[in-house]
């Protein structure tokens, strides 16, 4: 039986839930249709998801309350109009405006990708994430977390327990055993993070700087990708000055194919202070065979080959070093972490695995109704 699956998603921009929805929508097999709908204008990977996905639909919601309604009268006629059995939405705003939007005889599955808030989130985030449990996501047939960090933040959170599940992230795994290849006397680190308080680019940016204050005879560099992480930026560019990082950091923006730039990597570092669950970032590091450097928030430690690879969070010092172990490594020593990685990937982490227990969900709500 064919069912009609609509993601709706907060933007389509380089980040975890929109790599998931991207990889969901080319996973799934002839009997799910899926439609995305994105409550704002195209972004960096819009070219990507439509090419996997039946249809997609940019509201380009403002943040009036007038907007709002209208998106949310656009979300409610496009489940009716096209005929859509599971409606899944990703983020907080998102789960919103599906529990208020989309008609009762529709199911909804929401997946929740964090293990938390912080009070240098916006204000309106943070009553929404208070709420959420308590409120709208009553509406919800199915609430997934992505890991078990993320499900312990929806216990707190007074998310209903019985309409809960985990399905962890997964990403798709390249056919060769490992892809990266460190060259010896470099050590090219790569950021696959927003411009956001919770990546902690300062922590980063100083464990940088620390690297570069050791004669160690390495040709270090800093690759940042991610929404709000371009020249454009003056507060980025400033903090890139006041940590001493400014000259051995390239800003690459909002990319379309973070493969390009695993590929130009030695070692993939996330410097979080909170919030992550189970960051796609690094699983999508282990997939391409390139060592996760990661701090210690949320499940990030499931997913580092080497408990040293994970660090505790604020702590430049730590950082530096973890990634500096990176950079020691010999050839072989180098390539028996990346097969590490591949297989850890391959094993835990595979977008088939996650878009199998998916179709579960789905089918089991559309079997219930």
């Amino acid at each position: 039986m064919q069912i009609r699956v609509m993601h709706v998603i907060n933007d389509l921009e380089t980040g975890g839930a929109q790599t998931l929805v991207e990889a969901l929508s080319a996973r799934h097999g002839r009997d799910v249709e899926v439609h995305v709908v994105c409550l704002k204008h195209r972004g960096a990977l819009s070219a990507r998801v439509e090419s996997v996905a039946t249809s997609v639909t940019y509201l380009r919601m403002g943040r009036t309350p007038f907007s709002m309604l209208r998106a949310a009268a656009a979300i409610h006629g496009l489940t009716k109009r096209l005929e859509i059995d599971v409606v899944h939405s990703h983020l907080i705003h998102s789960d919103l405006l599906a529990a208020i939007a989309v008609p009762q005889a529709t199911a909804i599955v929401s997946t929740v990708h964090s293990s938390g808030v912080s009070t240098t989130d916006p204000f309106l985030t943070r009553l929404l994430n208070r709420l959420a449990g308590l409120t709208f996501a009553r509406r919800f047939d199915s609430i997934v977390a992505c890991s078990v960090s993320a499900r312990e933040y929806m216990k707190v959170s007074r998310y209903p327990a019985a309409r809960t599940t985990t399905i962890l992230n997964g990403v798709p795994i390249p056919p060769r055993s490992a892809i990266a290849h460190k060259e010896p006397g470099r050590l090219t680190m790569l950021s696959l993070a927003r411009w956001h308080p919770m990546k902690d680019h300062a922590t980063l940016f100083e464990a940088v700087a620390r690297i570069m204050e050791i004669d160690c005879g390495y040709r270090a560099s800093l690759i940042c990708a991610g929404h709000g992480m371009d020249t454009d930026n003056e507060e980025l560019l400033c903090l890139l000055e006041t940590t001493g990082a400014a000259g051995v950091v390239s800003l690459r923006g909002s990319v379309t194919d973070v493969r390009e730039l695993l590929n130009e990597a030695d070692v993939v570092v996330l410097s979080s202070a909170y919030g992550e669950a189970l960051p796609m970032a690094g699983i999508e590091a282990l997939a391409a065979g390139v060592p996760f450097i990661c701090t210690d928030v949320g499940d990030s430690r499931r997913i580092v080959v080497d408990q040293s690879h994970c660090v505790p969070t604020n702590d430049p010092e730590a950082l530096s070093r973890a990634l500096l172990s990176i950079a020691d490594l010999d050839e072989d020593e180098y390539a028996a972490t990346a097969a590490l990685a591949v297989r850890k990937a391959r094993n835990m982490y595979s977008i088939e695995r996650a878009a199998l227990e998916y179709e579960g969900v789905y089918r089991r709500l559309v079997g219930e109704r």
